[in-house]
This record gives C-alpha cells, structure tokens and sequence, in this order.
C-alpha cells in the first residue's frame, strides 16, 4: 500500500489484483518489493551520499549503504536481468534492480520496447518465489536508459496487464510518476496506460464511468466469466489469437535477451531475426483487431469457393478425394497445392487465401503439422482460427479413432500431440463435426455436406 500523502492518480481492477498509479516517488511505497532502473554496474547513482536524480541514487539515499554493496557484489549483469538485493532501512523487503542500460550506455541492440515488457514481466514472475504479493514500479527506462516516456508506458501496460489477466493469485502493484512535466507527464503515461488496456482487450474506448478514479478493467477482459459468447465463439477466438501473439512476442524476446553477450552486444543476426519476427507479429496483431473491431459483419470471399484446410503429407489422399468433389461440383478450390512461391510470412498467406474463400472446409487427422514460427502455431490451427474470426461458413470433418491408418499418420512429438490434442477438443465442442474412416468416405460426407 501507499503512504497516505502520496496522490493516486488512477486505480484499475484486474480481477482480484490492482494497478495503482500515483504521482510521487515509491520510496514512500509500503510494497513487498521496490523496481529500480539499473546500469549495469548496478553503481546506483554513485555511492551513498550521491544525491542524483535517478530511482536507483533515490532508493540508496533512503535505504542505505546495505543496499549498495549488496547489489555491487553481483555486477556487471546484461540488460534485461533483474538483480535481487535487500531494502536496507526502507519498509520493502527486496529492492528489485531492472537492468535498463548497458556498457553502451543505452538499452544496446535491443528495441526499448521489448526491454520495458520483459524487465516488467520477470520481476512479476519473481513475486511468487520471493513470497512477495505487492510491488511498486517507477517509469523504468525513462530516466538514464532515455527510453521514451509514451514507450515505457505502453509496454508497461502490456506487460502489467498480461501478467495479471490469467494469475488466480492478487497482486497489488503501483506505478510512481514523479510530475517533471507539470502535469503533463503524468497525464501522457495515464494516456498511453490506457491506450494499451484498450488495445489489450479490442475495444475502441472505456464506457463512460462516473467520474471516479478507478476502473474494472476485469468486465472488459478475455477470460472474463461474465461473457454470453461460448469460449469458441468469434469474439473470443480473436481475443485468444492476440493473447497466443502476444505471449509468443515474449518468448521471443526473452530468448533474444538470453542472447546477448557480455559485451552488451547482441550474437550475429538475432537483431534482424527478432525485427522481422516482430514485425509480423504486430502485424498479425493489427488484422485480428480489425476483426474485432467489425463485429457482427462477415468477411466476404469469392463466391462458390472453399478453403481446403489440414495436414499435408498424412492426408495426401484425403486432399485429393476433396478436391475431385469440389471440382465436380463446379467450386472453387482453394488449398496449399496451388499456393505460389513468394516472400509473404506463412501465416499471412494463410489469413489473405482464408479471407478469400467463401467455405472454410477443415480435415483434422492424427498430426498436428508444420508450426509456424511466428505465432508458434500448426499451419491447420491457423487456418482455422482464421476462418472462425472471419466469421465464415465452416464444415469440419474428424478422423474416427478407429480410422486405419499408418505409423506416419500419427503425431509423434510430445509437445504438437499436446497441441494436437487441444486443437481437436475444441473443434469437437464447438462444431457439429463429421466423423470420417477412409478418403472415400470422407469424400462422400463432403459432397453430401457442400451439396446441401
């Protein structure tokens, strides 16, 4: 909790656990645990009669020497670890150093956005092993590391937010803004706070409250128990296709902070290899929010045509069965076979053939296929996620459990037959699916089905 004389600006619900943003400065805080903004010599602003204006020098000054020499037996450290010391005399009982500036005096190779997030999401993960359920953060980055202000406080929205969202446990976290602005600052955070919550949950603006300071973001949240949808549905789709881009955003970068060198920099082409990941991230994020945001529309395609979706070298037959009947029925088909080589990601070809296709037809065997490394997910699973927050006409048939079939039929790899196991579970609960033994049989099911 807060000391009473420092002001809170704006309170936000998640569930059981709490954001609060205060104008002030956390060494006045009653958290578990203090963030600090580190270098990496963890030197905090010089020594203890160091009267600098940064977090770290704040906190030496009011917590003492302790702190100082506990943090310096474990520099240097690389941008993006989280250093654990004690709090000194302060009333916190760790002082959590986010490393934010390198040898190079600046947050190196890596974008300052992605230093922000995973600085943010590994002291939350560390809560829990040092017993600890409250925590205040400054504006980590914005002073000595000369992250942006509007960056830091997007990206710690984010990051707050997805910490929060899913965790049955209640946090307290603050958020202490010092006013260098005259009152600007604070208000551009809170805005750019805000901005991310929005984003986070595809809405266009917060409903209109009664003038206090706190919002229940929890009414607004995807794992919200309070939605009418089914959890297959459309709006819930979409939200579970952003949380899957956005937690594989994070493992991304946190395997590229895993890379940096003890020179502050980053192994040859990772940098390129997580801006071009990213990009395609971001941009996958922006078309499924556009989905969203055209609720209660469907996404045309091209008359008659369907989208053919599974596994390829497994059901080779299968295809090929599907293909005679759609043919013979004079419609179009659209499937990998006649996909044309060229430089778009994967999963954006499969969003524009998707969006094309007025039937989305999906075959689920025994293999969940080749995954996509941008999203971490199965080519079918993508297609299929598509084609749901598209809202298009969607036919699924299933392999019966006692289809024959072949050893190389079968999933073999521990962590796809997870996957594999889940994608079926939630396409059997959610659509009428059509049971299929061999690819003629399945053959007939499909034209019985797309001739009706």
């Amino acid at each position: 909790m807060a000391a009473d004389d420092v002001s809170a600006a704006m309170t936000y619900q998640i569930g059981s656990s709490t954001i609060r943003i205060h104008v002030g400065h956390l060494t006045r805080s009653r958290s578990h645990a203090l963030v600090s903004s580190a270098g990496y010599l963890l030197s905090m602003g010089g020594g203890v009669s160091s009267m600098g204006g940064g977090v770290s020098a704040a906190i030496l000054n009011a917590g003492g020497q302790a702190i100082w020499s506990d943090a310096r037996k474990m520099a240097p450290r690389a941008t993006g670890d989280i250093v654990v010391t004690g709090a000194g005399s302060l009333p916190a009982r760790y002082v959590l150093h986010a490393i934010m500036i390198g040898p190079g005096g600046e947050a190196e190779q890596l974008p300052p956005g992605a230093v922000v997030r995973q600085a943010t999401q590994r002291v939350m993960r560390l809560l829990p092993e040092l017993g600890c359920s409250s925590v205040a953060f400054p504006a980590i980055g914005a002073g000595a590391a000369g992250i942006p202000y509007e960056v830091v406080a997007t990206e710690m929205g984010f990051a707050l937010l997805d910490s929060l969202l899913d965790n049955p446990e209640p946090f307290e976290v603050e958020l202490y803004l010092l006013d260098r602005f005259g009152g600007s600052g604070v208000e551009t955070f809170l805005e750019r706070f805000e901005a991310a919550a929005l984003t986070k949950f595809g809405l266009d603006a917060f409903p209109e409250g009664d003038g206090s300071t706190v919002r229940n973001l929890s009414q607004h949240a995807p794992s919200s128990q309070g939605r009418e949808q089914s959890p297959s549905g459309r709006q819930e789709q979409i939200y579970s296709m952003l949380r899957q881009l956005d937690h594989r955003r994070n493992t991304l970068e946190s395997e590229i902070l895993g890379s940096v060198t003890g020179s502050g920099d980053l192994e040859e082409g990772v940098s390129e290899r997580l801006n071009r990941t990213l990009d395609e991230i971001n941009r996958l994020r922006s078309v499924y929010e556009q989905e969203l945001a055209r609720q209660g529309t469907t996404a045309a395609g091209d008359r008659n045509s369907v989208f053919v979706s599974s596994t390829s070298r497994d059901l080779e037959k299968h295809r090929a069965a599907v293909r005679s009947v759609i043919d013979r029925l004079q419609l179009k088909f659209i499937g990998m076979e006649d996909f044309a080589a060229e430089g778009t990601p994967p999963a954006t070809m499969i969003q524009r053939k998707v969006l094309e296709s007025e039937v989305y037809l999906g075959i689920l065997g025994m293999r969940y296929g080749h995954v996509d490394d941008v999203t971490g997910l199965s080519m079918t699973e993508l297609e299929y996620r598509q084609a749901v927050a598209s809202d298009k006409d969607i036919r699924v048939f299933v392999m019966d459990e006692d289809a024959p079939i072949t050893g190389s039929m079968v999933e073999r790899d521990p962590t796809s037959l997870e996957k594999l196991n889940s994608f079926r579970a939630t396409v059997l609960k959610s659509h009428s699916c059509s049971l299929f033994h061999t690819e003629h049989d399945l053959a007939e099911k499909v034209e019985r089905t797309l001739s009706a």
